[in-house]
């Protein structure tokens, strides 16, 4: 019965590795549902394997099978109609980097771009003191 906790492991990797593969190449899935569905397999395997008590190889595929399906049956977010899909034109806007400088969306211009949102009770957002280096 180990065959299945490897099996399951190599499920669970396989579609990892795809996942993020699309990620990094911008063009994340329309739905995750074909992830959620080998990972489910990679579950089931997983548990199967520790049932018949071979090894921890099973107990990784359940690990990482129950965190990616957590992930993305909990993760999805409501988006409304302002909304920007992948590969739109951004809205112009100026914003503070990491280091503390201004740069405006317009800087970022034929780059590859990940923008994160934070909510308003962040201080580095709302605070007005942040570009003057007193934060």
């Amino acid at each position: 019965m180990e065959y299945m906790g490897i099996a399951a492991l190599v499920v669970a990797l396989i579609t990892v590795i795809i996942w993020f593969r699309k990620a990094w190449k911008v063009d994340p899935p329309d739905t995750p549902r074909v992830f959620q569905g080998f990972w489910f397999l990679s579950l089931l395997l997983g548990l199967t394997s520790l049932n018949a008590s071979t090894g921890s190889i099973g107990a990784w595929a359940v690990d990482i099978s129950a965190l990616l399906l957590m992930l993305t049956f909990t993760g999805s977010q409501k988006v409304g109609s302002e909304g920007i899909d992948v590969g739109d034109t951004i809205p112009s806007f100026t914003a503070f980097s990491d280091d503390k400088k201004l740069f405006t969306s317009s800087d970022l211009a034929g780059s590859r771009v990940l923008i994160k949102f934070f909510r308003a009770h962040c201080d580095l957002i709302v605070s007005p003191s942040y570009g003057d280096g007193k934060s």
